[in-house]
């Protein structure tokens, strides 16, 4: 068989800022081609470890030399208002801050960039006083909510982390603090590098099998993703590991008169018709175990909604918990209500026997990745993941070739994901896709806006949805077009004209017009310049 001219996935991922990196084969050697990735916003992952992640890049070290282990007096600064500073002289390179009453500060004076996002990281004690907020970032007593995080220090050396943008002309990290009444706190290991979290790619790992997410857009309604906004709060709760490996999953022990608590709350209008899906994390601990339910106004009973169906959605991989999702159908176009969201243990009996965590209130028919939220007003929204290719005529062969992808679709809802080779418009492509309305996988070829050849096949017939994991495959050459789905051959056409020599220079992960955007996991993708026989595209496609 060929070796194809593109090839990602199959083992060979690999991500930078703004691409994924493809591969093409020659001989023996694996070259990386870049393909273009955009989604302006943060995107979640199951990583080859397991765990739930945001998907990052993080630049150099911004606080160098004597900064970074706060062994140099002269590196640091008072900033405003008095503050008596120094080096432990008991306990090497770390520095005390006794801060007085009213606003103070000590600086770092490193420059950074107005407008880029950097990930703040320290230890932080409290040596004597009383523990009040210490502000990181920042520079005056009033910031943008994005430009500090807060930290309450501990009499236990504590690591913290955070977010900060930069929008203040003073560039330099700073510690602020009010009315401590002479607090003396500890700090240490500061760390400042810059982080990319938009335009990355998240290669998915389900075990060992790993896939591209390609998802589209969803907004967390959920403010407060990690416990959940609490209406009735459990009597007491004890922390537990989360997916994420933080100490944040919620294990609720119920009082004497009820055995739930109320994990989210969430108002909002609602038209008949629209379906809602709410996911969330479980990990037993002992059994009985109350699962939860979901309802409108806190009733056992939906009012005004039909629940669809709760399905589990990742088996027991991710620190020894399953995802759970629920999607609801609103009946009543009036209802402007709201949705309650119900977990706990039996009262007596298994008391914290469960934890809880990763809330997710998303508007569509299924779940799609981990969405994290900490208290922000209409929750988070991450845009959706779209992937392109241009001027790759020399990869790829207007007059005959394949398109191969191995993929599995999120859902059957009534929409297409396509995946289209063209020429940057609709007058001259050759895409596959799902129609997810009828349960088919569909190739359309069309020159000079000309349908040439259709192909649409039933996947019911060898595979029980689209949402299973499929090896599919098209083959296009005059007079000489195929479908091959799994290893089977399940439509063909022997009319029809391709394309000119040259025609066919972009790949894009939608129908060749920027709509009908690509949804799923793609595992693997290939293209081919030759028009491969039949015996060779039955090998490609079984599974």
């Amino acid at each position: 068989m060929a070796n194809p001219s593109l090839q990602i996935g199959n083992g060979k991922w690999a991500i930078k800022e703004d691409s994924l990196l493809g591969y093409t084969e020659l001989g023996n050697n694996i070259a990386p081609v870049e393909i273009d990735m955009t989604r302006a916003s943060a995107g979640t992952r199951v990583n080859s470890s397991g765990l739930v992640e945001t998907v990052e890049l993080l630049g150099s070290e911004e606080v160098t030399g004597t900064n970074s282990d706060m062994s140099g007096a002269n590196s640091w600064v008072g900033g405003l208002g008095s503050l008596d500073f120094n080096i432990n002289t008991t306990v090497a390179n770390k520095m005390w801050c006794n801060f007085t009453t009213g606003n103070q500060q000590v600086i770092l004076p490193n420059t950074l960039t107005i407008g880029k996002t950097y990930f703040v990281s320290l230890t932080a004690r409290l040596n004597s006083g009383t523990a009040t907020t210490v502000q990181i970032g920042g520079f005056t007593s009033s910031q943008a909510s994005n430009s500090v995080f807060n930290i309450i220090p501990t009499s236990t050396t504590t690591t913290y982390t955070g977010y900060i943008v930069i929008d203040n002309t003073s560039l330099s990290i700073g510690v602020i603090t009010a009315n401590n009444n002479g607090s003396d706190y500890e700090f240490d290991n500061v760390s400042v590098k810059e982080s990319t979290k938009n335009d990355l790619a998240r290669v998915n790992y389900t075990g060992s099998t790993s896939s591209l997410l390609a998802e589209p857009q969803r907004t967390n309604l959920e403010t407060t993703s990690a416990s959940g906004s609490y209406g009735h709060a459990p009597a007491s709760e004890i922390l537990a590991i989360a997916p994420d490996g933080l100490n944040t999953a919620i294990r609720p022990v119920p009082d004497t008169t009820s055995d739930r608590y109320n994990a989210s709350i969430i108002g909002g209008t609602y038209s008949s018709g629209d379906e809602v899906t709410y996911s969330w994390y479980r990990k037993r601990f002992s059994t009985p175990v109350f699962t939860g339910y979901i309802g409108d106004l806190g009733v056992a009973a939906l009012v005004n909604a039909t629940q669809v169906g709760v399905t589990t959605e990742i088996a027991s991989n991710i620190n020894g918990y399953d995802r759970f999702s629920a999607t609801l159908s609103i009946t009543d176009g009036s209802i402007n209500s709201t949705l309650r969201f119900y977990f706990g243990s039996v009262v007596g009996i298994g008391n914290s026997s469960v934890a809880y965590w990763g809330h997710q209130l998303e508007q569509g028919s299924y779940a799609t990745s981990y969405i994290p939220t900490s208290g922000q007003a209409g929750g988070v929204t991450r845009v959706q993941d779209t992937f392109t290719k241009t001027g790759i005529s020399d990869k790829i062969n207007s007059e005959e070739g394949v398109l191969f992808v191995e993929m599995a679709a999120f859902s059957d809802d009534l929409t297409y994901r396509l995946l289209s080779l063209n020429d940057g418009t609709t007058a001259n492509r050759m895409y596959l896709g799902y129609v997810s309305a009828s349960n088919t996988i569909e190739s359309v070829l069309r020159v000079s806006s000309v349908t040439q050849s259709v192909l649409i096949y039933d996947v019911t017939n060898i595979s029980k949805l689209t949402t299973d994991n499929l090896k599919i495959a098209v083959r296009y050459k005059l007079n000489d077009f195929a479908l091959f789905i799994n290893g089977i051959k399940v439509g063909s056409d022997t009319t029809g004209n391709t394309f000119s020599a040259n025609t066919l220079n972009v790949l894009s992960f939608d129908s060749g017009s920027g709509g009908d955007n690509l949804e799923g996991k793609v595992k693997q993708l290939q293209i081919f310049k030759t028009a491969l026989t039949d015996s060779e595209l039955i090998a490609l496609t079984t599974i």
